[in-house]
């Protein structure tokens, strides 16, 4: 006779081979006839990717080459461990779910929730009504015009980051990506708050070090068991002596941006009681001149400035450090460029807008290698239809701009660096280049992003000549974004009346 805990232990057997194996492949071969796909039990997407940086160098190049063949796939799919992850790949698809994106999915929390309590849930984590009020708020702060008037402070910026490299000494085997990260974390500082937060220090750190450090630190939470058991609530608790002084670091962290913030409107209030014009125009002047300060919290306006940082520090720090490495693959075009730039004297904003290889480079640099290739996993809040793809609600949706970026049927010679391609813009069919996302929920701060990369790539190609190391071998794999996994170094020479002396 079989024994009671033989049918039980049995029935956990066939629920686990169910939940974790069955229904997963189940959802995948459904969903597989719209596209390709991979599956791998238990372990899907983190084993999948491992394979992938080890024998092609690339984590994404699955999806980067999905259209080699000839076939024309709208999806890639994949699993999690209990699911299909639905990668979307045609620009008609991508036009539906961001049309739904609002209406039909929320961002899921995993791999991100740790990070929230840290930056707090700012524009990007944000879902709903409040999502749409910061919105709101936000949206004149980055609006092209406005962020024109920060072009002198960004200029500046760039000036002093290569000088003290150059002062230093430190020309060889410079990071470059950590080198653009310097300028664009001072940037997100200024546009805040100006440079009142200029003398602030935390545990002796600056304040953009200081973030960078808790960023890493929350970062390499993630990766334990003890986030995979019990999530971001395990390190909540303070069991370890590490995490209890992380919570404390945060807490402190996030206090100190709160008095830099109430010391900044105080400066705007006694300028206006001596009816003073201010010379700030930072975020905090523009919501007290639109008597927006009482709509936005002091934690939203904090959780605003910690969202931006990480966001706007790394990605256009990588777009740029990207730009310059591709620029060393390809002498013709790097010597292009830097007869484009060379003959150039107007540095504001509609003088580099009308360059046409500086700004091929970065878009083409975007599309080859956009930091956010893929953008945050998107869960379904209910059954619906995405076009003629059934959407069952739990199933996992995102664009997958990698892909489109290398569709040949929009791009021709799709894998090839061609800055010359983005020369004349209407050709460009919609949703066919989307390195900033696409819809209502596209990138704010994509206008800041590109005046800071036509700035800092403009001065550093008329302040250094550079190399790459012959022996630097580029490696692709998740982090906080797709980047390189060992630091990008960049062998750097001061030219002669280098532009930033000028």
């Amino acid at each position: 006779m079989v024994s009671y805990f033989a049918l039980a232990g049995l029935a956990i057997v066939l629920y686990i081979l169910y939940v974790f194996i069955i229904n997963p492949y189940l959802q995948y071969r459904k969903y597989l006839k719209w596209g390709k796909g991979s599956f791998y039990p238990f372990v899907g997407v983190f084993y999948g990717a491992g394979l992938r940086v080890k024998q092609y160098k690339d984590v994404d190049h699955h999806l980067k080459h999905m259209y080699d063949d000839g076939s024309d796939p709208k999806i890639y799919v994949e699993n999690n461990a209990t699911g299909a992850i639905i990668k979307i790949s045609d620009p008609e698809y991508i036009k539906e779910f961001v049309q739904l994106e609002n209406k039909a999915y929320q961002k899921t929390t995993l791999l991100i929730d740790n990070i929230i309590r840290l930056v707090g849930q700012g524009i990007i984590f944000s879902e709903g009504p409040q999502w749409k009020k910061n919105r709101n708020v936000l949206s004149g702060v980055f609006h092209f015009e406005q962020l024109s008037k920060r072009v002198p402070s960004i200029e500046k910026i760039t000036k002093e980051v290569y000088k003290r490299y150059i002062d230093s000494g430190n020309v060889k085997n410079v990071d470059v990506i950590e080198l653009f990260q310097e300028i664009t974390a001072e940037v997100v500082i200024q546009t805040f708050f100006s440079n009142i937060s200029k003398d602030k220090s935390f545990y002796g750190m600056s304040l953009s070090v200081a973030l960078s450090y808790l960023i890493n630190s929350v970062g390499k939470q993630i990766s334990t068991p003890f986030y995979f058991l019990f999530r971001t609530n395990f390190f909540k608790w303070g069991i370890r002596e590490s995490d209890r002084k992380l919570n404390k670091q945060i807490k402190e962290f996030r206090q100190m941006i709160g008095d830099i913030i109430n010391e900044r409107i105080k400066e705007e209030e006694e300028l206006e009681k001596r009816g003073e014009q201010t010379t700030k125009e930072d975020l905090v002047y523009y919501l007290k001149k639109n008597n927006l300060l009482g709509v936005l919290s002091l934690d939203e306006i904090i959780s605003e400035f910690m969202t931006f940082y990480v966001a706007g520090m790394d990605t256009t720090g990588h777009l740029c450090g990207m730009a310059i490495w591709f620029l060393t693959q390809h002498p013709e075009i790097k010597k292009k460029l830097q007869e484009e730039l060379d003959a150039n004297t107007d540095y504001s904003q509609n003088g580099l807008l009308k360059l046409p290889y500086l700004n091929g480079v970065i878009q083409e640099t975007q599309r080859l290698y956009g930091p956010a290739g893929q953008l945050f996993n998107r869960v379904a809040l209910r059954d619906h239809m995405l076009k003629d793809i059934p959407i069952k609600k739990g199933t996992i949706v995102k664009p997958s701009p990698c892909s489109v970026h290398r569709h040949p049927k929009y791009f021709e010679d799709p894998h090839s660096f061609k800055p010359e391609r983005w020369f004349n813009k209407n050709t460009v069919t919609p949703y066919t280049f989307i390195p900033f996302n696409a819809g209502p929920r596209n990138c704010i701060g994509q206008h800041l992003a590109l005046i800071e990369a036509r700035i800092m790539i403009n001065y550093f190609m008329k302040t250094f000549d550079f190399e790459s190391d012959p022996n630097f071998e580029m490696v692709l794999n998740y982090a906080f974004l797709i980047e390189p996994v060992d630091k990008l170094r960049i062998n750097l020479k001061l030219k002669e009346n280098p532009l930033i002396y000028q």
